[in-house]
């Protein structure tokens, strides 16, 4: 198991499948822009490797993911920064 995004998104290749785990359950796994960027890389790279047949996104406990994580919000200081995002 590789741990991406500061161990928030894990990552498994067993045979032809590469496994993608959230893995921030006290947030239900919403998703950080770390997470974003990650997940965004293991699907490039998966999409590069022909010997990939299939992909499974999941998240760490009951919950595959709450969306994003609101919380990061208030980190924007003018309207660009909602617009960016």
């Amino acid at each position: 198991m590789i741990e991406l995004a500061g161990g928030e998104l894990l990552t498994e290749r067993r045979g032809a499948v590469q496994w993608i785990l959230f893995n921030r359950v006290e947030a239900r796994n919403a998703l950080t822009w770390a997470m974003y960027e990650a997940l965004v890389d293991q699907c490039e790279k998966v999409n590069q490797d022909r010997s990939i047949r299939a992909v499974v996104i999941a998240g760490s406990g009951q919950t595959f993911a709450a969306g994003t994580d609101i919380a990061q919000f208030r980190d924007f200081r003018n309207q660009q920064d909602a617009i960016a995002y």
